[in-house]
């Protein structure tokens, strides 16, 4: 289904009731908003398996990122994992996919939605729904007590995410909005001038950011909610594939033709099939998976950073034993996306291209509780903005068809159902950890 192409101002408000009392539900209708980083684009990773095929990468030369690449895989002997090739190709301080969004950058025409696109971009409706699950972890610790909480987010995009959480808040919680500070963690700069463009002077007072350097979160002791959003689908992955009774890894090595290739060998590090075996999980013989380390190093350092409150993380991905099942996934999930098309060449366009792979949550589940957390069964994106409103929205929009353009109308009714697409965006889970 096609996706709006512009985010919806929040000038033009149709104030929905939800709940009792005076709490109104504020959901934007009408003009383009003046949203930094992009307008919206079609939807990435929608029904991938019908996505378009960009066409093959065309040689421009050996840039900073490929230069990168190649060092390391000198350095580790001819090979190189592809958890340290990623680090390269999305993280590169001065040239990683990541690092080289926003104002200030050379690039200085590309945008984050140039890409790719996650709910949070396609309707408001998502993050006032999430907020409602953040206010009732939120409420029970002003219950308790507490002066002040917090929200943070880690990895926080273009910062529409915390926009639409805090109208939320402000709108339908008001008592909590108050007591709350809103922290964005976030370690690219050119990504933090975006957020605060999207976010002050409307919320100053409210929000704050720090700077993460290096692996790990600098915070401890949070009394909130711990929010991300498509955080753990970026974090770094190793690839394996099945041989005989075990694995083993695929790297990136120089091949004779003095391209990128890869090549298989013995794992490069034994915890990698360990975690497997952990979960239960055997692959085929040549089946391929990812394991993400880092997604589980930041989710137990999540839980750690929290000393009461809430993780609420949505990703795309699944459970371990639908995750590698060989049947539907013989070639694991490793995607690249370039303007907003799919392709399946990791090699290519380095420093340039999203490259990304479906999120292991028996793995973040089992680092959540490692971390001390509580966590309750993961929901489907549709079940969980169901649970909290969607359907009411739907049907308020239905009410007030006949007072909106055509145009307007359409494009709300298609993104909401595109937050719900069981085909899409509506089959991301939803992952709740509370402590």
């Amino acid at each position: 289904m096609p996706a709006p192409r512009d985010r919806l101002a929040p000038e033009t408000r149709l104030r929905i009731v939800i709940g009792s009392g005076a709490a109104a539900f504020g959901v934007p209708w009408g003009r383009q908003a003046k949203v930094q980083g992009g307008a919206r684009p079609t939807p990435r990773r929608v029904n991938v398996d019908g996505a378009a095929a960009v066409e093959p990468a065309q040689g421009t030369g050996i840039g900073e990122v490929e230069e990168a690449v190649r060092s390391a895989v000198q350095a580790g002997g001819g090979r190189l994992p592809y958890a340290d090739f990623l680090r390269l190709c999305l993280y590169h301080p001065a040239r990683g996919y990541y690092a080289g969004f926003g104002p200030g950058t050379e690039e200085g025409a590309r945008s984050p939605a140039s890409d790719y696109f996650t709910s949070a971009d396609l309707h408001p409706a998502f993050g006032h729904l999430l907020a409602r699950e953040a206010a009732l972890h939120l409420e029970r610790l002003l219950r308790e007590g507490h002066e002040r909480v917090w929200v943070v987010e880690v990895g926080g995009g273009r910062g529409l995410l915390a926009r639409d959480v805090l109208q939320a808040l402000s709108l339908e919680f008001p008592k909590v909005f108050e007591r709350l500070r809103y922290l964005l963690v976030e370690p690219h700069a050119g990504w933090a001038r975006v957020q605060r463009a999207n976010l002050l002077p409307e919320f100053s007072g409210a929000v704050s950011w720090v700077r993460a350097a290096g692996p790990g979160l600098p915070l401890r002791a949070v009394r909130g909610v711990i929010l991300s959003n498509e955080l753990f689908d970026a974090q770094p992955f190793h690839v394996l594939e099945g041989h005989g009774a075990g694995v083993r890894e695929v790297f990136i090595t120089v091949g004779e033709g003095g391209g990128l290739a890869e090549t298989p060998g013995p794992p490069s590090r034994a915890d990698l099939a360990r975690r497997l075996e952990a979960e239960g999980v055997r692959l085929a013989e040549a089946q391929r998976g990812e394991v993400s380390l880092d997604a589980g190093a930041l989710a137990l350092d999540m839980a750690r950073a929290l000393l009461k409150g809430a993780v609420l993380a949505a990703d795309y991905g699944d459970e371990a034993q639908a995750l590698y099942d060989a049947r539907r996934r013989p070639e694991g999930t490793m995607r690249c996306f370039f303007r907003h098309r799919l392709n399946t060449e990791p090699l290519a366009r380095l420093g340039a291209q999203d490259i990304t792979a479906h999120v292991d949550f028996t793995a973040l589940a089992r680092a959540f509780e490692e971390g001390g957390l509580a966590v309750r069964p993961v929901e489907r994106q549709a079940d969980f903005l169901r649970r909290h409103g969607l359907g009411e929205i739907l049907g308020k929009l239905e009410r007030e068809q006949t007072r909106l353009e055509r145009e307007v109308y359409v494009r709300h009714r298609r993104a909401l159902e595109a937050l719900q697409d069981p085909r899409g965006l509506g089959a991301n889970l939803i992952l709740t950890a509370v402590k």
